[in-house]
């Protein structure tokens, strides 16, 4: 942790916002803007004070020492009779607080205060009291006031967790474009979801589309299909997964936008197509039971209000992104929890790939009573609640896709067969497309992560397959027309 303090008007506006009673953590000049980051913790306030409260530059000075660290202390002035029990209490616990540390090199050319989302432990790693006087420091909000005054537009509160400081990757809003959106499930694992929903992000792409797409499923499969777990570790897991806009809406009832979790996996695509991605966290499993706190209510108005909002949360942080992208591909997690709900509900079309054998295809009714009994409830509350903020939802089905096909003498073997009549003797709509069985093609063997469509190889093998993944890409674009 550092502090640094530089003569400019986006520090000043760090008190004035304190002033006002935020927690900061952050302040970073973008553009001609101040964006100031609100936390739980009071730390960076009490830094604040501490700089400009007492009036001795100082402490800046040591603050911005390149020396060993040292302490620096507040020197406070003793409680006059008058100021009673409670402020004699509170300079008791101010003449306890230190203040050290160093201005990282990175940071030398702008004004920054940052603190991590960790426990509140001073620059040198001691713990920080828990008991900073609260509200902030009169004096120094006084001595705020002196300063150059900051307009109350050029200051913006985002969340903590949320990212800030990067240029928006997403591709600009074009006229005329809706965005189609494809949610791949299915109730049983180790169908092929991921899979499927890779390549054909890839193939999507390689034919001119920009595609979204969003790791949903906790084992984060998809996310590990563009990116080394390692590179996820360094530059997504902390702040730019769908575990963080979840945890913004469980903690703060806040809807970020999505723009800001987007991420480019950088894969050599010819043309104007784009492939951006979303990733998810393994920690995305505990999401579960927090949104299912947010669904209680007292009253019946107030459980059908809550049972919308938590699960049109992912259709809401989408509409930022609507005619940006041509199609968002979601990878769902094998089962029909309430996140996968936010999918179904935030979808234009469902694709439900599946092995043809007995339990993967008894998955697909029991899927698609589901989806049946989520679309009635969700549009019956639409229509009692008295907030237009909901819309209608109806998911299509756009097909069952098999998968793991095990061909002989170019066709499904006789054990597959059945279950393969089965299903398209039901009342949904079959891909004519299979994909073979290839573990080697399709387990992820390469240096670099990467969907089999975008590998190069000249084996006949290879070809077969690259060519059912361009098939499928070709069907689902004709469906969703």
């Amino acid at each position: 942790m550092s502090c640094a303090r530089k003569e400019s008007p986006f520090l000043k506006a760090s008190l004035k916002v304190a002033a006002a009673g935020w927690h900061i953590t952050t302040i970073r000049k973008k553009g001609d803007v101040c964006v100031v980051t609100q936390s739980p913790f009071s730390f960076l306030r009490k830094i604040a004070a501490v700089l400009f409260g007492s009036g001795t530059p100082e402490l800046t000075e040591q603050c911005l020492s390149e020396e060993p660290e040292k302490e620096v202390r507040k020197e406070t002035p003793e409680p006059s009779p008058e100021s009673g029990p409670e402020t004699a209490g509170e300079t008791d616990k101010e003449e306890d607080e230190i203040i050290t540390g160093e201005v990282p090199p990175e940071y030398a050319d702008e004004t920054i205060l940052q603190l991590n989302d960790e426990p509140e432990r001073g620059m040198t790693g001691e713990t920080i009291p828990a008991s900073f006087p609260e509200p902030w420091d009169e004096a120094a909000a006084e001595h705020a006031d002196q300063e150059e005054d900051i307009p109350a537009e050029a200051v913006i509160v985002i969340p903590a967790a949320e990212p800030s400081g990067e240029e928006s990757i997403v591709p600009p809003f074009r006229e005329g474009t809706k965005t189609r959106i494809l949610s791949v499930m299915n109730y049983k694992g180790g169908v092929g979801k991921t899979t499927v929903t890779a390549n054909l992000a890839a193939a999507l792409a390689k034919r001119g589309k920009r595609v979204l797409a969003i790791d949903l499923d906790p084992q984060s499969s998809l996310s590990f299909s563009f990116f080394h777990v390692d590179e996820w570790k360094q530059k997504f897991a902390e702040t730019k997964t769908i575990k963080n806009w979840y945890d913004a809406f469980i903690d703060k009832d806040f809807n970020w936008n999505l723009e800001r979790l987007v991420v480019d996996p950088k894969l050599q695509i010819r043309g104007s197509g784009k492939l951006h991605l979303i990733c998810s966290h393994l920690a995305l499993i505990n999401i579960e039971i927090e949104l299912s706190s947010k669904l209680s209510g007292s009253t019946e108005r107030e459980l059908r209000n809550n049972f919308l909002r938590v699960h049109s949360r992912l259709a809401q942080g989408l509409k930022s992104l609507d005619g940006r992208y041509d199609v968002v591909l979601i990878d769902c997690p094998p089962s029909f929890n309430i996140v996968t709900k936010t999918a179904v509900a935030a979808s234009d079309y469902l694709l439900v790939p599946t092995i043809p054998d007995y339990l993967s295809t008894l998955g697909i009714d029991y899927l698609n009573n589901k989806v049946e009994s989520l679309v009635e409830t969700y549009n019956r509350y639409v229509d009692i609640c008295e907030d237009h903020e909901f819309n209608h939802i109806s998911p299509v089905v756009l097909g069952v896709l098999f998968t793991m096909i095990q061909l002989s003498a170019g066709i499904p073997i006789r054990a597959q067969q059945p279950f393969i009549r089965d299903v398209r003797k039901r009342e949904y709509p079959v891909f004519e497309t299979m994909l073979r069985e290839n573990r080697t093609m399709y387990s992820n063997i390469s240096a670099t992560p990467l969907p089999v469509i975008l590998r190069r190889g000249a084996g006949q093998t290879q070809q077969n397959v690259i060519s059912e993944l361009e098939d499928l890409a070709s069907e689902v674009l004709e469906r969703m027309k």
